[in-house]
């Protein structure tokens, strides 16, 4: 299942993918003996994959106890959101002038249709144009360094996406804010989209908090 070539860099690519698609839940224990077993791999690359994890905040080591994967804390959700706010307050208005218009009445197209699966419990394709929807945005920035500085944050925000989606509403409203801000953008008003991107994000950090934090 693994290549033999950098069994770390492998593993930390397998369990972090793992965590924060929730398949290994806030607050779960890693087995450190089933991974290896399953792997097939000694202690010291998955020592050494944990570790960056940690590095990462996306797994926190209690000592005599074990690793366990993090609990996302206000702060944390509140820092995420906010450097995520500035950068892309900036990005939108730096893309407008660059997007087809094709690609933006696409996207509204792609969002109508995963509005309405949203209440058939399916929530992949809201995902999937949430995501699609910001990427363009900060791809038609053109500003490297702010893409390098989105990167840097992205499986955080992935994390938080999926961690809460905890009911119909939370996607439904964000579907309706990308639905304007996709307006926006089409009407070459910049003003009014760097607003709605500001709002939008403002927005789901509290919803995140809520849900997240709520116990």
């Amino acid at each position: 299942m693994i290549n033999k070539e950098k069994f770390s860099e492998q593993i930390y690519r397998i369990l972090k993918e793992q965590i924060i698609n929730n398949e290994i839940p806030p607050g779960s224990k890693i087995n450190v003996e089933e991974v290896q077993n399953q792997y097939q791999i000694s202690k010291t690359p998955l020592k050494e994959a944990l570790n960056k994890l940690q590095f990462e905040g996306l797994v926190t080591v209690k000592p005599r106890s074990g690793t366990y994967v993090s609990k996302p804390s206000k702060e944390e959700i509140i820092q995420v959101y906010d450097l995520r706010q500035a950068i892309e307050w900036k990005a939108i208005q730096l893309a407008i002038p660059h997007i087809p218009e094709k690609n933006i009445i696409d996207l509204k197209n792609k969002v109508i249709s995963a509005e309405k699966q949203i209440f058939e419990g399916n929530y992949q394709p809201f995902f999937a144009t949430d995501i699609e929807i910001h990427k363009i945005i900060f791809d038609y920035s053109k500003n490297r360094y702010i893409q390098r500085v989105k990167d840097t944050i992205d499986s955080h925000i992935h994390w938080f996406r999926i961690l809460g989606a905890t009911g119909q509403q939370r996607p439904y409203k964000s579907s309706i804010r990308h639905r304007e801000i996709l307006d926006a953008m089409h009407n070459y008003d910049i003003s009014l989209a760097a607003d709605l991107i500001k709002t939008h994000i403002e927005e789901v950090k509290v919803a995140v908090i809520e849900d997240i934090t709520s116990d």
